[in-house]
């Protein structure tokens, strides 16, 4: 999968171009779909998430502990 570089000069990310969005996981699409799609995403070479705080009941932090090898995201700012 293609890369790019996103950041500033405090904080460079190397990052998969395509970014996957997460806005049904846990809500219109179940736990065990939502990690079969993060686990093909991952497989392919994915490295970037959308994972807006104001998606839905997505619980990143409760997700996030069954998949360790995912970044953690930050806040910024």
């Amino acid at each position: 999968m293609l890369r790019r570089t996103i950041g500033d000069d405090r904080l460079r990310l190397e990052v998969s171009r395509l970014c996957l969005g997460t806005m049904n996981f846990g809500t219109r699409t179940d736990e065990a779909t939502s990690f079969a799609i993060l686990d093909r995403f991952r497989d392919a070479g994915g490295t970037f998430l959308d994972t807006s705080n104001n998606y839905n009941q997505w619980h990143w932090r409760r997700q996030s502990a069954r998949s360790p090898s995912w970044p953690r995201p930050g806040r910024r700012g």
